[in-house]
């Protein structure tokens, strides 16, 4: 890949090609794994806990178990976020079929809205085949762990993903249930394209400002060195918030009327794919602005291999990313692993002037 109207490559060529081969790898790898768990003769599944927020990396994951489905030939029946779940609504769309649960960093009590979720998708169908697509665990509070193990261990149908060996050790000491250790469902989407031409200047430093933060990546400052994280503004942030308008009209208007609400099943659906697809070409966007990227997020890095963008990654707080990189992606010469702001600066010289 090459700088759009500078001619000059982000990375070696030899490095984006050995990325790109190893993306393909990871993401027949996810594909395989997903295979591997749904009943035989699936051809219709739900997919919960729709991404309903700009976090650009779960709407990377979204769309990464979208084209995992499309591949196996399987349709996604009902879709629904964490607000807009509504068992008799599954039900309808789904009068029996497997539940997918989507993937990410929201198995504990960090996000504990993902968490009631799942726990209300458990309790409420204890007879079909559930998947939590892969995850990584943290769990603050022994109580939410404990109520997470008995709603886990009461379904005889629940099958626990995870995507790092730290979450698959946790899991298989504190969950009694099948543990399957798969890829990050992002790495689905395969190598990707710059959504737009774009003329890359400098480093960009994208970092994280909330709980899963740990303040290494703060000292990475200077000249030529670009601050942000994610988020949508102009044209983008108004396609988003059009598209949100009917899941927020499907909780407060049509799903009081029930025909209203199945006439409007596909254009939901289609809703969901247009927030997904703005944010994660937001994100895209901004990534390839710059020659050189230092993010602890981990989709601004996997989206970095994806698009072949050489960049250094910190950790965040409870090992996810660090987790990723050891077990997926470490193999990869795009990518460089900092322990300190001044490492990741001493990378960042000969791109930012």
């Amino acid at each position: 890949m090459t700088e759009a109207a500078t001619g000059v490559p982000y990375a070696s060529t030899a490095a984006v090609v050995s990325t790109a081969r190893l993306i393909e790898s990871l993401s027949t790898r996810a594909t395989a794994a997903v295979a591997d768990l749904l009943p035989p003769g699936t051809t219709d599944v739900a997919l919960l806990d729709f991404p309903y927020h700009r976090n650009s990396g779960d709407s990377a994951i979204w769309l990464g178990v979208r084209r995992i489905l499309r591949q196996l030939g399987v349709r996604v029946a009902y879709v629904a976020d964490t607000a807009r779940y509504r068992p008799d609504r599954l039900r309808e769309a789904l009068p029996e079929g497997p539940v997918l649960l989507l993937g990410g960093g929201n198995f504990g009590d960090l996000w504990p809205g993902h968490q009631e979720l799942r726990v209300r998708v458990l309790r409420d169908f204890p007879d079909r085949t559930v998947i939590q697509l892969p995850q990584s665990i943290s769990f603050r509070s022994r109580t939410a762990l404990s109520e997470a193990q008995r709603v886990t261990a009461a379904h005889p149908h629940f099958t626990l993903m995870v995507r790092e060996r730290r979450s698959l050790s946790f899991a298989t000491e504190n969950f009694d249930v099948p543990i399957v250790f798969a890829p990050d469902s992002a790495l689905a989407n395969g190598p990707l394209r710059p959504p737009r031409p774009v003329r890359p200047d400098g480093v960009l430093c994208l970092a994280r400002d909330d709980v899963e933060g740990t303040g290494a990546i703060a000292g990475v400052a200077g000249p030529g060195i670009r601050r942000a994280d994610w988020g949508m503004r102009g044209l983008p942030a108004a396609r988003w918030r059009a598209a949100k308008a009917l899941p927020k009209l499907e909780r407060h208007a049509l799903g009081r009327h029930p025909d209203a609400h199945r006439a409007a099943r596909p254009a939901l659906h289609a809703a969901y794919e247009t927030m997904a697809k703005t944010s994660v070409g937001t994100a895209t966007s901004l990534l390839c602005t710059a020659r050189y990227v230092v993010t602890d997020r981990l989709h601004a890095h996997i989206l970095c291999l994806l698009l072949g963008i050489p960049h250094s990654v910190f950790d965040n707080s409870y090992g996810k990313v660090s987790g990723t990189f050891e077990a997926w992606t470490s193999d990869s010469d795009l990518v460089h692993w900092a322990t300190s702001a001044d490492e990741a600066l001493e990378r960042c010289r000969e791109f930012a002037p």
